[in-house]
């Protein structure tokens, strides 16, 4: 097997291969156009990283999910990391 995934984006239309790109750019999770995020609106979860990022700077990391944001006084990320977000929340009551 030679190739591989490129192999695949080749049989693509072009549209296709470039909306694939643009999406995964963007942390490859977006929100439907008639269901955007509830609480900021975004489009997808650059959106979301970016507005969780103090500051006017856009967020420059790489765009992963899970994601555990505090909404609170402003709001921030808590983390991206799922270990870490089942630890947290192992005791949480809902």
């Amino acid at each position: 097997m030679s190739g591989g995934v490129n192999d695949l984006a080749d049989g693509l239309p072009d549209k296709a291969a470039l909306l694939r790109r643009v999406k995964a750019s963007r942390g490859g999770w977006c929100f439907a156009d008639s269901d955007p995020d509830p609480l900021l609106g975004a489009a997808d979860l650059r959106e979301v990283y970016n507005a969780l990022t103090p500051g006017d700077e856009d967020y420059k990391g790489r765009v992963t999910a899970p994601l555990l944001v505090d909404l609170k006084d402003g709001g921030r990320i808590i983390s991206n990391e799922s270990g870490d977000i089942v630890r947290m929340l192992g005791g949480a009551a809902f």
